[in-house]
């Protein structure tokens, strides 16, 4: 019997063997942001409409903030395209890392936006021309917000179902907009009520404040995926996936990871198994365990299990028997909470193979740093 421990186990994916997105579901993605797109122009039409038609300064940010939709409208189709595309010889994990620097652009775009529309109406803060024909500049602005409510709505269920971020952050935008439309129809009616321009102007102000808020969380929220934060939801869901998974032959695990890419769960983790078990039983274990994560999960993942084989200083922790190599009882049973499954194996007991890495990029980036100082 071959008792050697296991290297790496493969990445299992959901979904397709490719890994990515099933077919459908990249077709429903590219329709919705097709879609979108179609609507920003509509919406960009009507608003602009109602403030040619007024010459409402409130009704002009928000035909700025459409102006905006439809830039990053262009860019999500394209980038909902792309970020479907299984992955390639140049893409090994695919190409849904596009989707956070979709997010990322999005809010570049308000975040100029709103500094533009700050600009422009401050100076009409002092001197505020009158407004005409507010009855249709309301009517026409209530349209638009109905519209960009109820297709926003729909995109930002879509896009937490499915895990993607491109999907949300214009259902978030979409919203976004639908809320700052309704304060400019609020502020119309007071200019209507109260004969005093300057709210327009005031209300135009608040508009632009609160797009470049907005621009800045979605700005903030790509950066944290794109350095790779970790998701302490994400954990905590796999944590208790692991937990209700738990058997004793999976005695233990640690240095678990998890990030996303577009819309799927990228996982790694060490997992401990009794050292006596044959090559081909550690590789069925590791199988198993990574296909009942995904089912877990309820979304695409790839899931890389490292095996590690079971030391006498874990038999306090291992419930197997009967075991063969037990040199200790079975006296402890702890749970597979996210703070103990994400550190080592124990706090005086570091993974011996990650830190065998270390060691050795240690001693290959000082040799580079000595033959860089040689050459000099």
């Amino acid at each position: 019997m071959d008792t050697s421990p296991a290297g790496p186990g493969p990445a299992f994916r959901g979904g397709e063997a490719e890994g990515s997105l099933a077919p459908v579901e990249r077709r429903l993605r590219l329709s919705m942001m097709s879609g979108v797109l179609a609507l920003a122009v509509l919406v960009l039409a009507i608003k602009a409409v109602a403030w040619w038609l007024t010459g409402s300064r409130g009704l002009f940010s928000d035909a700025i903030e459409s102006v905006a939709n439809v830039v990053t409208g262009g860019f999500a189709v394209f980038t909902a395209w792309w970020a479907g595309r299984p992955p390639d010889a140049s893409h090994p994990y695919g190409h849904g890392r596009l989707e956070e620097f979709s997010a990322g652009f999005e809010g570049l775009v308000l975040f100029l936006a709103g500094i533009g529309i700050v600009r422009e109406a401050l100076p009409h803060l002092v001197d505020p021309a009158p407004l005409v024909r507010l009855e249709d500049g309301i009517g026409l602005a209530l349209v638009a917000g109905a519209l960009n409510g109820v297709v926003g709505t729909a995109l930002v269920l879509r896009g937490r179902r499915l895990g993607a971020p491109v999907l949300t952050g214009e259902g978030v935008h979409l919203l976004s907009d639908t809320l700052t439309t309704a304060g400019v129809v609020v502020g119309l009616v007071l200019v209507r009520a109260t004969g005093m321009p300057w709210i327009d102007t005031l209300v135009a102000l608040l508009v632009g404040a609160a797009i470049l808020a907005s621009g800045v969380r979605l700005l903030a929220a790509a950066g944290r995926r794109l350095l790779d934060r970790q998701e302490a939801p994400l954990i905590g869901r796999l944590a208790a996936a692991l937990e209700r998974r738990r058997r004793p032959e999976r005695i233990e695990i640690h240095l678990l990871r998890a990030r996303r890419t577009g819309a799927v769960v990228m996982v790694d983790f060490h997992l401990t198994l009794p050292r006596y078990w044959s090559l081909e039983r550690v590789h069925e274990e590791q199988h198993e365990l990574a296909t009942e994560l995904i089912e877990e999960l309820g979304e695409p993942a790839e899931i890389l299990v490292h095996p590690d084989p079971c030391t006498p200083a874990l038999c306090a922790r291992c419930a197997v028997e009967p075991c063969p190599v037990r040199a200790a009882p079975a006296t402890v049973r702890e749970t597979w909470d996210p703070s103990r499954l994400v550190g080592h194996r124990a706090p005086d007991e570091p993974d011996a193979c990650l830190m065998a890495q270390r060691e050795a990029s240690r001693r290959v980036s000082e040799a580079r740093a000595g033959s860089r100082a040689a050459r000099k």
